[in-house]
């Protein structure tokens, strides 16, 4: 089984802003959210959209953010 791959600006922005504008079914939503997070390495992905609303950040910040994650590896 070969690991999933991070998004890429063009996958990502548009399932980012499908989830911030309420796009997807409620019923749905918990399975949309683990399927982005199966592939964003950012654990704190979802704060930044939160932050969207709360600090301003526009969505193309927040996607700026999430992609410039690295982990750091001791």
């Amino acid at each position: 089984m070969t690991a999933l791959q991070p998004f890429t600006r063009e996958e990502l922005e548009p399932r980012l802003r499908r989830l911030v504008n309420a796009e997807v079914p409620e019923a749905e939503e918990e399975a949309y959210v683990a399927e982005l997070s199966a592939r964003i390495i950012d654990p704190q992905w979802l704060d930044y959209l939160y932050a969207k609303e709360w600090e301003h950040l526009t969505l193309e910040e927040a996607c700026d953010k999430i992609l410039s994650y690295r982990a750091i590896r001791l």
